[in-house]
């Protein structure tokens, strides 16, 4: 990642860095913005983490749900064993006390794990019964 932008470097010249990015768009960088700016390669280390935000309701159990969650990333085929997937507590916010599931994967792999355990996360919640909550607002009128 450079200026902003994700990608597979295609192509360094003298002036521009050229990338392709996970969405299949050409993004040209002028390479004086490279220099002076941070790069992140997320491919160098040979597997990236994937954080999933999940909510559920404050009257659910945080152990059943931690237990429901952590069979998604493990029996997902891409994700990789070592390290082994997790879900911790990440906040607890207005309507949801908000959980994280971390796995690792392949970089080339990390779209189709993000979106397909999201999906998974979601059925799994709903099959053990266990509410997402959504934000919502209680209106009293008052009647003079």
């Amino acid at each position: 990642m450079a200026q902003g932008e994700k990608g597979t470097v295609e192509e360094i010249n003298i002036f521009t860095t050229r990338l392709v990015t996970p969405e299949r768009k050409e993004a040209i960088i002028p390479n004086g913005k490279i220099v002076d700016g941070n790069i992140i390669n997320m491919t160098r280390e040979g597997k990236i983490r994937v954080d999933i935000s999940v909510g559920i309701s404050y009257g659910a159990d945080i152990d059943e749900a931690r237990e429901v969650l952590l069979h998604v990333p493990r029996d997902h085929p891409l994700v990789l064993d070592d390290p082994v997937p997790s879900v911790l507590v990440n906040a607890l916010g207005d309507s949801s006390v908000n959980l994280i599931v971390r796995s690792f994967c392949l970089p080339s792999d990390y779209r189709d794990v993000y979106f397909q355990v999201t999906e998974q996360c979601k059925k799994a919640l709903d099959a053990a019964k266990i509410t997402i909550p959504f934000p919502q607002r209680v209106i009293h009128t008052v009647k003079e």
